[in-house]
């Protein structure tokens, strides 16, 4: 599988709770902005894999206003977070995106929960 950028980290987390752990890896574009994105997979009981979807930042305006990339990604107790600057140059304000893990129509997703600001 081919990704835009360079994977930042990585993690194995149960988030659904099912007792098989799916894996999550961190991407950052290569450029100056870091733009951050998810390449994440769930197990189907130890049998095969299934991609896990988050929907990209661009897709929401209230999550894009202010953003100017350098995201940085966790696995923290039973949820996905994804935390960012806002702002340019100075001093910088930050965004916190919390996702928790949900069956989907066709698959499992990634679904925005939470946001705060600091």
């Amino acid at each position: 599988m081919a990704i835009d950028g360079k994977v930042t980290g990585a993690e194995i987390a149960d988030l659904n709770d099912d007792g098989f752990p799916e894996v999550y890896i961190y991407v950052n574009t290569s450029d100056m902005h870091a733009n951050g994105s998810l390449v994440a997979f769930a197990s189907n009981k130890n049998q095969s894999l299934t991609p896990i979807y988050m929907s990209p930042l661009s897709d929401d305006p209230v999550l894009m206003n202010g953003y100017i990339g350098h995201d940085e990604f966790a696995v923290v107790e039973n949820s996905l977070e994804r935390r960012f600057p806002l702002g340019k140059g100075g001093l910088h304000s930050y965004r916190q995106v919390q996702y928790k893990l949900q069956a989907g129509e066709a698959g499992w997703v990634l679904k925005k929960t939470r946001v705060t600001e600091f």
